[in-house]
């Protein structure tokens, strides 16, 4: 009655209110006795349960929570009824929903407990979760690309001393002599870790697209070696190449990033254990030349969530500037295929292949130049090189030493062969103060970094010539003379 006349309502009054909240709010409400038997529930909770609110009165709470049986759900129950309160999220089947229960001890005995569905937060969860994990993953492989791209900068700078000293061995020994044969056989090592260098550039993605006209089967054979340490001992690898295939105009370093891509996908979806098998066909397409499909196929499921499939991705955005297109099939049984439809090109609209060695003389002069490079094996290469053709070659180990022969010297310095990135100061600072003091002097840059990578870090001027790391004798021969040549 006390409560009656503060409130100002009838106890009838303030039950049928405590009910239309009980029925307003959205989590679900169960209240039970000393002995676990429901005497409250509102509608919400017969709508989680699965059951009418009308019949959940009078039954054990234990046995409407689907989940009392499991180990963490009871721990729960037993602490709200010695007292203490707690919360766990429990599985409802078989829909697989997710519930947030919370109980309470009730001052009269007994238990409340309050149900809210979190399914959809538990979803935003995972995908965050998963997001997570490939910003992870992606900053692992920026991590990775940058270190790959400082080793293969060295491995540049490597290879030039092996070219360049290769070549000007052989054009002192007889030719088909052994010692021909062996230098031989030095150079085109060296001229495959060229490619193979590429392709680690490829991973650090930083090497511009130099599309060509090619033959996919080759490319595909020139990879198979890295695809099969890729994917290591626990997957084969079958090779399944179609012959007549028309040529496809793409850069086979991409193809290869493409391959290593969905490998890498295939290895993580099979969870390193399976068979995999890359196979090739030419498809007639009216009105074009055709085309030429790769295809990648795997006994892994691929099932959504599974992995990150940022391999995918990546081949997707690149087979779409190629005017091409993929397809996916999933099958739980006999696993992912994954086909590249790329656009084959006419017999004879290929590209020129590119100048090989004619074996004619390099051409040399009587000019004046100063080469500048950190890399002490680079310098003393190209200044042998350049002093065979005739020229006057002054070394400089930095740009302070650049700066100090160019104060010094007395004579004319006709042209300044700079590399782009050193530690003290960068060519294209370089170039300016050497300018001033040898005015009208040519410059060639050179550089183990490609030239849209060079432009992010620093401004080069424009037209000036580019020769890049690792070089031959005849490019080294060739850039230098068409420079000072004017052409």
């Amino acid at each position: 009655m006390d409560d009656e006349r503060a409130s100002g309502a009838t106890r009838p009054e303030q039950e049928e209110a405590a009910a239309a909240a009980l029925a307003f709010v959205r989590e679900g409400v169960l209240v039970c006795d000393r002995g676990w038997r429901l005497i409250l529930a509102n509608g919400a909770a017969g709508r989680l349960l699965g059951v009418r609110p009308e019949d959940l009165p009078g039954r054990d709470l234990r046995a409407v929570l689907p989940a009392a049986r499991t180990e963490r759900v009871a721990e729960v129950l037993r602490r709200a009824a010695a007292g203490e309160g707690g919360e766990v999220a429990m599985r409802m089947e078989p829909d697989e929903r997710w519930l947030h229960l919370r109980c309470e001890p009730r001052p009269a005995g007994g238990v409340v407990c309050c149900l809210d569905e979190v399914s959809e937060r538990r979803r935003w969860a995972a995908e965050e979760a998963q997001l997570r994990e490939q910003l992870h993953q992606a900053r692992r492989m920026a991590a990775l690309g940058r270190l790959a791209g400082g080793v293969s900068h060295d491995f540049n700078n490597m290879l030039s001393v092996i070219l360049a000293n290769t070549a000007m061995a052989l054009d002192r020994v007889e030719a088909g002599s052994g010692v021909h044969r062996h230098l031989m056989e030095i150079r085109g090592a060296a001229a495959r870790s060229v490619e193979i260098n590429r392709h680690l550039r490829a991973f650090a993605r930083d090497e511009p697209a130099t599309p060509r006209v090619l033959d996919v089967n080759e490319t595909v054979n020139e990879t198979l070696g890295m695809l099969e340490s890729l994917v290591g001992d626990g997957v084969t690898l079958h090779w399944q190449p179609s012959a007549g295939l028309p040529p496809v105009r793409l850069d086979p370093t991409h193809l290869g990033q493409m391959l290593i891509l969905l490998c890498a996908d295939a290895c993580e979806e099979m969870s390193g254990v399976g068979c995999l098998t890359l196979a090739t066909a030419a498809a007639a397409v009216a009105g074009t030349a055709g085309q030429v499909s790769l295809t990648l196929r795997h006994n892994g499921r691929g099932a959504a969530g599974a992995g990150t499939a940022t391999g995918l991705a990546m081949v997707e955005a690149m087979v779409g500037r190629l005017d091409g297109r993929v397809e996916v099939e999933r099958d739980p049984v006999l696993g992912t295929t994954v086909r590249l439809h790329l656009p084959a090109r006419q017999p004879g609209e290929g590209d020129p292949d590119p100048a090989a060695d004619t074996g004619e003389p390099l051409v040399g002069g009587d000019e004046t130049l100063l080469i500048v490079d950190d890399e002490t094996s680079i310098l003393k290469i190209a200044q042998r090189m350049l002093e065979t053709l005739g020229y006057t070659v002054l070394p400089a180990a930095g740009p302070a030493h650049a700066l100090r022969l160019a104060q010094h010297y007395s004579g004319p310095i006709h042209l300044l062969l700079t590399d782009v990135i050193m530690p003290e100061m960068g060519g294209h600072d370089l170039v300016p103060k050497i300018q001033a003091l040898h005015p009208g002097i040519r410059v060639v840059y050179m550089s183990g970094y490609p030239l849209h990578l060079i432009a992010g870090l620093v401004v080069l001027d424009a037209g000036l010539p580019l020769l890049a790391k690792p070089f031959s004798f005849p490019d080294l021969a060739g850039k230098i003379r068409a420079v000072l040549d004017g052409d």
